[in-house]
């Protein structure tokens, strides 16, 4: 459909499954045009010539999921791609179409109400299609580990006494190695086979996971207590342009850690925020969890803000903003190790020096300088530590860095 209206300055598509539904604006908010496109590559090109002028910026509603391949495509072509919300529910009262849903995403897109399309390139999209994989794994392990809790509680008095006391991992290997002659042996010997199985394929999973994250990012795998799989989730929820979020406090809201306030009268508080992406607010818990634990300076912290009056809950609040702070400027900042981690070894030996010496020299334990080596951890402060060690040694011993 064609109406009579100014040159386009704005572009609004309503993405499905089998086809694309774009709509063009003027600069006084006349319809241009409405057209319907297939949902394929010959599609997207000839949605992009109805375009035309490559400065007309694109709301796509979607450009993650159904927009996808769309949104990548006029992105080569040199258009300005922006992801535009849904419209709200009190929006929907002049009804639902697809040529609605696509003048609506022109309108949120003149109006501001849009942002930079999240990317998914280089190791972020590799790191997507690994955690796929992973959570299906572990999903299934889930489910199984059920199966045998109730298999458990049915089971004969026999076998439920043969296995009392094991639970987890080691119940499932007791049960895999075992030979029942009875149906109901057999058949949780077979679920613990398919458990023992779904782990090792997570396990390499994870482990893939964990190279891909040291070699792509560093710095974030580096950080405290940041483990592969919290590490990927926070990269995924912000894509491979972070930068586009526009700075730490809108990563702070897409991660669910910014401050919501819930003052009243002279009480003055903040409460956590239920919001935002979930899956990149769990890893930031599981990090301040972790380092609740294991980092002295962040047990001084909780301490500090409780003898401030905070909750316990408020103190992780803002233990969780300041995470997030400091992820957003990992990811943003440059990605480059601050040594060669795969060479400590070598340099160690040529200094002439044993793991235990390497670990009381450097003031690590011996097991991270052991992990160090081996590639199987990545901690950016021991690394630093390690790597200033062995240049003293080096530079006493006239040796040259590898």
């Amino acid at each position: 459909m064609e109406c009579t209206a100014g040159a386009p300055a704005f572009a609004g598509v309503d993405t499905h499954k089998e086809t694309n539904m774009l709509a063009l604006k003027d600069g006084l908010g006349r319809t241009v045009g409405i057209w319907e496109f297939p949902a394929n590559p010959a599609g997207y090109d000839a949605l992009a010539d109805a375009i035309g002028d490559t400065s007309v910026p694109v709301g796509v509603e979607g450009a993650r999921s159904y927009g996808a391949g769309l949104a990548q495509r006029l992105a080569e072509l040199g258009y300005e791609v922006r992801e535009v919300v849904r419209p709200r529910r009190e929006q929907r009262r002049r009804g639902k179409t697809d040529e609605i849903d696509a003048l609506a995403a022109c309108d949120n897109l003149a109006a501001g109400r849009s942002m930079p399309a999240k990317e998914m390139e280089g190791g972020a999209a590799a790191l997507r299609w690994l955690m796929v994989a992973r959570e299906q794994e572990v999903a299934h392990m889930t489910r199984l580990a059920c199966c045998m809790d109730s298999m458990l509680v049915t089971a004969p008095y026999g076998v439920r006494e043969r296995w009392r006391g094991l639970e987890g991992a080691a119940l499932m290997r007791a049960v895999a190695a075992g030979r029942p002659k009875d149906a109901a042996g057999r058949t949780m010997r077979e679920v613990a086979k398919s458990w023992l199985g779904a782990e090792a394929r997570a396990g390499r999973l994870e482990a893939e996971i964990l190279e891909l994250m040291a070699r792509s990012y560093p710095a974030l795998i580096g950080a405290p207590c940041v483990g592969a799989i919290s590490g990927a989730r926070i990269v995924l929820a912000a894509g491979s342009n972070p930068s586009r979020l526009g700075g730490e406090a809108a990563f702070s809201m897409l991660c669910g850690t910014s401050p919501v306030p819930a003052s009243s009268g002279n009480t003055v508080r903040h409460r956590l925020n239920r919001g935002g992406n979930r899956q990149a607010n769990r890893a930031v818990h599981e990090i301040a969890r972790a380092r609740m634990s294991h980092d002295p300076r962040t047990k001084a912290y909780i301490a500090r803000k409780m003898s401030e009056g905070k909750t316990k809950r408020e103190a992780v609040r803002c233990l969780c903003r300041y995470i997030a702070r400091e992820i957003y400027r990992l990811l943003t900042g440059p990605q480059e190790p601050p040594c060669d981690q795969s060479a400590l070894a070598e340099r160690r030996k040529a200094c002439g020096l044993t793991q235990r010496q390497a670990a009381e020299g450097a003031g690590i334990t011996r097991a991270k300088v052991g992990g160090l080596e081996r590639l199987a951890e990545f901690d950016t402060e021991s690394l630093l530590r390690y790597d200033a060690f062995l240049r003293e040694v080096e530079a006493e011993k006239g040796l040259d860095s590898i």
